[in-house]
């Protein structure tokens, strides 16, 4: 597993990782992982999609034109309506 490799190649980064809280843990195993299973990209374009859908919620509830936020997010214009 990611853990034992980098213990053993470098027991340093491995203490300091140690220090880490158990969520930035969690998220550095999961991040290793999706890049061994190469799903590392499609789980940066749901992540970037998410995001791009959070800020769409929040321009449509401050009234911004559909036009503009369909413009600033790259979301479909039926997809904003939806939101």
């Amino acid at each position: 597993m990611y853990i034992n490799r980098l213990a053993k190649a470098n027991s340093d980064v491995f203490k300091e990782m140690m220090k880490l809280s158990d969520t930035a843990i969690r998220d550095i195993v999961v991040m290793a992982l999706a890049e061994d299973m190469g799903l590392l990209d499609e789980w940066r374009q749901k992540r970037d999609l998410e995001k791009a859908r959070e800020i769409a919620r929040g321009l449509k509830q401050d009234n911004v034109p559909f036009s503009v936020i369909v413009k600033n997010t790259g979301l479909p214009l039926q997809e904003v309506e939806a939101l």
